[in-house]
């Protein structure tokens, strides 16, 4: 996954019409790379995403899928855009789509869409006194059952697009 650069990853976002052309930096999961559009214009481009906002993260390229266990992401491209998002929850390799839930063992997983992100909310039964702990556990069944334990586990996410700076006028172009 990971190509064989050897420019060092930025961390934190450069000057924008300072910026060395080539230079690579991460923010909110995209990679970004100065460029020069024309002869007075450079900017940032989104590259690629990442999987992790650190310099050494595997990329996950334009239109491809990352599982990392918790949650499935795709990289989606537009025409000057990139987005980082989840579009599916993961439970023991089993996927579970957005608004879905699936009972595994003693534990009920639900897929639920939060803004731009997942949430993997996990609720179970810390014993086996209450019905709800033989049969799929709802927020009506809850109150009437003490003991429950609820967990959630939220996505990542990114989004970046394009912009260009004209350096002869001083002005974003796009």
């Amino acid at each position: 996954m990971r190509t064989g650069t050897t420019a060092a990853i930025l961390m934190s976002v450069p000057n924008l019409p300072f910026c060395r052309i080539g230079q690579r930096f991460i923010h909110n999961y995209i990679l970004y790379v100065c460029h020069q559009f024309a002869p007075n214009q450079r900017g940032f481009k989104p590259f690629s995403c990442v999987v992790r906002n650190q310099a050494n993260a595997n990329l996950v390229s334009r239109n491809s899928v990352y599982d990392d266990g918790s949650f499935l992401y795709k990289c989606i491209a537009e025409e000057n855009s990139l987005t980082y998002q989840a579009i599916n929850c993961i439970v023991d390799n089993m996927h579970i789509n957005p608004g879905n839930s699936v009972r595994h063992r003693k534990t009920e997983f639900s897929c639920q869409m939060d803004g731009e992100t997942l949430k993997r909310v996990e609720k179970r039964a810390l014993h086996d006194f209450c019905k709800t702990a033989k049969i799929n556990i709802d927020s009506s069944r809850e109150s009437k059952c003490p003991g429950m334990s609820v967990g959630v586990v939220t996505s990542h996410f990114g989004n970046g697009t394009e912009v260009v700076y004209d350096t002869k006028q001083r002005i974003v172009v796009v």
